[in-house]
């Protein structure tokens, strides 16, 4: 049986005390979780239960600074797309025509882009935020039931 040193613990992770702990702190406490003795990690659980309701709150904030970032891309793709759109059509040849075209059409596909590159970035930060609140739930899981076994 490992002893319980919450100072030591505290030390590794950089902390004065569990309850002072920023954002990040809970994903580093993951981390270091498996090369922790047993006793050692239900301890350090019991002093930041809170570490499902942070991860959320990070993965919240994240996709919230993903949504400002994107919108204000798409508004300057449209910007570039209504400019083109204004441009007196009458007063152009030919090839200007087909080039301005072809421009709409380029930023038409950024905008593509941009957006299955979105997709891909929320369906992976969705994931791993809910592989470590999983990951958080199964260890007060375990910890509950040595907990009951004791």
């Amino acid at each position: 049986m490992a002893f319980w040193n919450k100072n030591k613990e505290l030390q590794k992770i950089g902390e004065a005390d569990f309850k002072d702990m920023s954002k990040k702190k809970p994903v580093d406490i993951i981390t270091m979780l498996p090369s922790m003795d047993r006793e050692v990690a239900v301890k350090v659980l019991e002093q930041c239960p809170s570490i499902v309701n942070a991860t959320v709150e990070i993965g919240a904030n994240v996709l919230a600074s993903n949504d400002k970032s994107v919108m204000s891309t798409h508004e300057a793709l449209d910007c570039i797309i209504s400019s083109l759109q204004n441009i007196n059509l009458n007063e152009l040849s030919h090839a200007e025509k087909l080039s301005i075209t072809d421009k709409m059409i380029q930023v038409a596909n950024i905008k593509k882009e941009l957006d299955n590159n979105n997709k891909g970035f929320l369906s992976n930060t969705v994931k791993n935020i809910g592989y470590i609140a999983c990951g958080a739930l199964t260890i007060f899981a375990v910890v509950a039931g040595v907990k009951n076994k004791e």
